[in-house]
């Protein structure tokens, strides 16, 4: 018994030490397995990298100036990108749905957005003067003011005022004082209007120099005490102007005489004259 016992004891313990001598052996294949592996992947790795071209020393610029050109030819920025895929038209369809406020925003996201918005290449011009006029001009940009802006309220704040704003986004303007009459060729406005100006013939006559080559189509300069003399002298100012379209002189102390000078010289595009209120 003890012996058999002995014997067993022994065959278990041997059959032991094979599971244990072939674990260790299937380990062991497998690291070198593993191992081989690693090795053919450095050996792939460093062929890649000797099959790059070096930089060859018959290409326009040294190897820096090739290294500096390559960056500047790398990734484009934000602003790069934008100009390049999307086209004028398109951004300009897009920005069709913007009102003002949005526009104002818009306008802060970086320079391409500002250039877009007010048509200026720098930033912070203020002021209206030859200095302060756009790089471009934007005609009927969806986000113009939409209601008249009254000079005769603003009083000082004019030379604070951002230029785009007056070049580009006014187009009802009320009582603008003479100073700025040489400017008005250069802006966006469409309407004027000078109720109870109470304005000189020489100054009236200066007001339709000024409107020459500008946008301006209507002109209202009801109650402003013009008399025939001034009607006469505005008309002879705009007799070249064909883009005005209508003209307001109601109530201006008119007679049959004051209008028919004024219909003498103003262009047949005009097509509407208001001459209520008048001594005719």
């Amino acid at each position: 018994m003890k012996r058999k016992r002995k014997e067993t004891q022994e065959n278990e313990k041997g059959v032991l030490e094979d599971k244990k001598r072939h674990r260790v052996e299937i380990t062991s294949k497998r690291n070198k397995r593993i191992k081989k592996q690693r090795k053919s992947r450095l050996k792939i790795g460093i062929e890649i990298e000797k099959e790059e071209k070096p930089l060859e020393s018959d290409s326009p610029g040294t190897p820096k100036k090739q290294v500096k050109t390559k960056r500047k030819n790398g990734p484009k920025t934000g602003n790069e990108i934008g100009k390049r895929k999307m086209s004028l038209e398109l951004l300009e369809e897009i920005m069709s749905y913007l009102s003002f406020k949005e526009a104002m925003i818009i306008r802060e996201l970086n320079h391409y957005f500002y250039e877009f918005i007010t048509g200026y290449n720098q930033v912070g011009v203020v002021g209206v003067s030859l200095e302060s006029k756009p790089d471009r001009p934007i005609a009927k940009a969806p986000w113009t003011i939409k209601y008249a802006v009254d000079f005769a309220k603003l009083a000082d704040k004019v030379v604070k005022m951002p230029s785009f704003i007056f070049y580009q986004l006014i187009g009802i303007v009320k009582k603008l004082p003479p100073t700025y009459w040489p400017d008005i060729a250069g802006t966006q406005f469409h309407t004027i209007n000078f109720w109870e100006g109470k304005m000189k013939p020489g100054e009236i006559e200066m007001l339709g120099m000024c409107l020459q080559g500008s946008k301006v189509n209507k002109v209202y300069l009801w109650h402003s005490q013009m008399e025939d003399i001034g009607a006469e002298a505005f008309g002879k100012a705009v007799a070249k102007n064909v883009d005005i379209q209508e003209v307001n002189f109601s109530t201006n102390n008119l007679t049959a005489v004051g209008a028919e000078r004024f219909t003498e010289h103003v262009p047949r595009t005009i097509r509407r004259i208001n001459l209520w209120n008048n001594k005719i």
